[in-house]
């Protein structure tokens, strides 16, 4: 029994011997803490801190909103501190951690030196000059154009900025060019869009007009190997938005946007698809604030808007040298009661409708490494029609009210017929290209816009005894 208790004594003595060198290496471990801070003394948050020990070893760690970092259970040793934040030099500092507390660190941040550099590599004759290389052009692809904050879902908005007539000196309006074909507008949906090429050169002898102010959509076509499947939603409450300040209550409105897609092969690898459209439901409005003979009246009234794409298109390689390409777009457009707000009474809101449906056919040939020849089939159909929410005559007073029908009565159905032959021949740096193009618009346009007459007054005095300012404009 008593040798027993002697062994049982004997271990636990030992096994206190053995956590000594933990708890002294426990109570001898420190903290290492301080700030970062710029060159007038504001704090650096989210700076990368770390600091290297002797034995190899690293600890990291991200200063706070103001500039503070720390690193705990650090044990004795010397050790190296560096602080890296970006647009600054880094800063490396060395401090020794003993059994006492560490002296608090204050690290100042200087800017970085400025500096470029410039990569010149050398280029065969052979070599084909990349789009880019064009000083004169600038290209957006897909993935930059899905990533910019575009308004309403628009990427023409970024575009435009090129050829705006204030920045580039030019009288017209941009031309917009869907897969060769010129027109008015962007008719297909934004996900079908594969590249934007804006070409700002005037002097380019490629083009019928000047070339000053042209916008080159590209469409995207399927992949030969996967199916792909997109699905986006965008929305947009009023619940968010400030209420406007003559009304006396936050007005309903909501946008949404939906877009979905999918392409990929469609017979084998030699017949791909894409299918693809979005729609708009942009529930807006409009404040009414008039002064009417009847005394003031306010209203909120609702401006509607509905707007669809749908979009597809096909590639087959009929034979190795030879790929034609079927595209076809529909779009729809309604938007009421604009024109309405401010001294526009509700019934002074006019309507639009557009519809628009286009086919292209494209037949692409490479005959020879050094020649290229496509011809394209298009045909479009647009039917356009404003109108106005009544037919009553106009009646406008100067600072009080405008009532009365809008006096908007137009109809434009266009259809076009395009043929294009052209061909293009590569010899190392040179490239020579020649065609034609053969065009056929018919228009039917109907106008009647103030048939029912406007009538003016200076102010609602006038209008109250009867007294025009103007006579009655008529058609």
């Amino acid at each position: 029994m008593k040798t027993t208790l002697l062994w049982t004594l004997f271990l636990m003595i030992d096994s206190s011997f053995g956590f000594m060198p933990a708890l002294l290496a426990q109570q001898q471990q420190a903290l290492v803490q301080g700030t970062v801070e710029d060159e007038t003394g504001a704090k650096v948050a989210k700076a990368a801190v770390k600091l290297f020990s002797e034995a190899g070893e690293t600890l990291n760690a991200v200063t706070d909103e103001i500039g503070h970092f720390e690193f705990t259970g650090v044990g004795p040793g010397k050790y190296l501190l560096q602080v890296k934040f970006q647009g600054f030099a880094s800063v490396e500092s060395e401090l020794s951690v003993g059994a006492s507390a560490t002296v608090a660190q204050r690290i100042q941040l200087k800017p970085a030196d400025a500096s470029e550099e410039i990569t010149v590599s050398a280029r065969r004759e052979s070599d084909p000059l990349d789009a880019d290389q064009n000083a004169t052009s600038i290209v957006l692809d897909h993935d930059l154009l899905k990533d910019l904050p575009t308004k309403n879902d628009d990427p023409l908005a970024v575009t435009n900025l090129f050829v705006d007539p204030a920045a580039n000196d030019s009288q017209r309006d941009p031309k917009i060019y869907v897969d060769g074909v010129e027109g008015d507008t962007m008719d297909v949906p934004r996900g079908s869009v594969k590249s934007i090429l804006v070409d700002t050169s005037p002097y380019s002898t490629k083009f019928g007009r000047p070339g000053k102010g042209r916008i080159e959509i590209t469409t995207r076509a399927g992949s030969t190997r996967r199916y792909h499947r997109r699905l986006g939603y965008n929305i947009r409450d009023a619940a968010m938005d400030a209420r406007n300040h003559f009304a006396s209550s936050s007005s309903p409105r909501r946008r949404q946007w939906f877009e979905g897609a999918i392409d990929g092969p469609l017979v084998g690898d030699t017949s791909t698809f894409f299918v693809g459209g979005d729609f708009l439901r942009d529930n807006d409005n409009a404040y009414v604030e008039a002064l009417t003979k009847s005394g003031p009246e306010s209203a909120t009234v609702l401006i509607p808007r509905r707007t669809v794409h749908l979009f597809g298109r096909t590639d087959t390689r009929v034979t190795p040298l030879n790929i034609l390409s079927v595209r076809y777009n529909w779009s729809w457009d309604n938007w009421k009661n604009q024109g309405v707000g401010g001294f526009n009474l509700p019934e002074r809101g006019w309507a639009s409708e557009k519809r628009i449906q286009e086919l292209r056919i494209a037949e692409t040939a490479t005959p020879t490494p050094n020649f290229l020849n496509q011809f394209v089939l298009y045909a479009g159909l647009r039917n356009k029609t404003y109108s106005s929410v009544s037919n009553a005559p106009a009646v406008i007073v100067n600072g009080a009210f405008n009532s009365g029908g809008a006096q908007i009565s137009r109809k434009d159905v266009e259809k076009d017929v395009e043929f294009q032959e052209s061909a293009t021949y590569f010899r190392g740096l040179h490239s020579f290209l020649f065609g034609g193009v053969l065009k056929s618009r018919f228009l039917d346009y109907t106008d009647g816009s103030n048939f029912g007459g406007t009538f003016q007054f200076s102010d609602l005095t006038s209008f109250v005894n009867g007294r025009s300012s103007r006579d009655v404009q008529a058609a």
